[in-house]
């Protein structure tokens, strides 16, 4: 993308060779595999809402499921996009990410995690993604409620 070219830039400016740095900026075959994966098992949900749960038992990076997520907005009336999947034996997590009218750091919130408007994320050890992702889709009932409900206040 467009960092890539700007990481290439900056090194051919200062004299490295633009093809090798192109290519220790690419993905690995198990990384692109991975975010495959992630990409194909995604679920539209109303709202334009995006989510992926891989829950076939393999361990993804945790930076690639921050990376599927920002793919997931390129999207077409996606609005937002969250990403679960097993980081380690113990631990899932998941990556949210919006284009800005969906606050993903209120929902991941009420999930116990953090971050911010546009990007948020959150880690748990000893469950599962299916619970993880069971908890998202509340969490996101919940909020698209509220958000309906500010919308109707604002009217009255």
């Amino acid at each position: 993308g467009s960092r890539t070219f700007e990481a290439a830039s900056l090194l051919k400016k200062y004299g490295a060779d633009t093809y090798e740095a192109d290519d220790l900026l690419k993905d690995d075959f198990n990384d692109f595999e991975m975010k495959t994966k992630l990409l194909k098992n995604c679920e539209k949900k109303p709202g334009g809402i995006l989510i992926s749960a891989l829950n076939d038992g393999s361990v993804a990076p945790r930076a690639i499921l921050s990376q599927v997520a920002d793919s997931m907005l390129s999207i077409k009336d996606v609005e937002a996009a969250f990403v679960i999947a097993n980081i380690d034996e113990k631990t899932v997590a998941l990556s949210a990410r919006s284009k800005g009218k969906v606050n993903v750091h209120t929902i991941v919130e009420k999930m116990s995690g953090g971050g911010h408007f546009s990007a948020a994320a959150l880690q748990r050890e000893n469950t599962t993604v299916v619970k993880l992702k069971e908890e998202l889709e509340e969490a996101l009932k919940t909020y698209m409620e509220e958000e309906e409900h500010k919308h109707e206040s604002h009217l009255a």
